[in-house]
């Protein structure tokens, strides 16, 4: 009796197994990536420092900028500035006028966001509108 408690044991445990790595499990790096991330997203028209990030992760600075970049290939400033890009292609999309996708986005005002969008995408905000509107 005892040698079939255990082989039903080792049967329910093997199931239980395959049952936990069939599914999607995050990693380590993978959560700080989205945790990362997540923060940038919900702070994109504030004023967003390095320590402001890695304080919400509770990591060091250098910390933050040496595994991000491992993990992503950029730094996550740079990331920061790439959604706040797309966001503000978005909201030019919508119609939203440059001083208020400046504020949305966390630009200080519409000719930094314009230069900084110009420098990124090659095209100033204006033309990229034309170039992307139905004719």
């Amino acid at each position: 009796i005892g040698l079939l408690h255990r082989h039903t044991a080792r049967i329910n445990d093997t199931e239980n197994n395959w049952a936990i790595s069939s599914d999607k499990v995050q990693t380590e790096d993978e959560i700080f990536i989205e945790k990362a991330e997540e923060f940038m997203i919900n702070h994109l028209g504030e004023y967003v420092e390095l320590t402001d990030i890695a304080r919400n992760l509770n990591v060091s600075q250098s910390t933050l900028s040496h595994k991000y970049r491992k993990l992503t290939g950029r730094s996550p400033l740079d990331s920061l500035l790439n959604m706040r890009i797309n966001e503000a292609k978005t909201l030019l999309l919508r119609g939203e006028k440059l001083n208020t996708i400046a504020e949305k986005t966390g630009f200080y005002d519409e000719f930094h966001f314009s230069k900084t969008f110009r420098r990124r995408t090659g095209l100033p905000p204006r033309k990229f509108l034309r170039g992307n509107t139905v004719k």
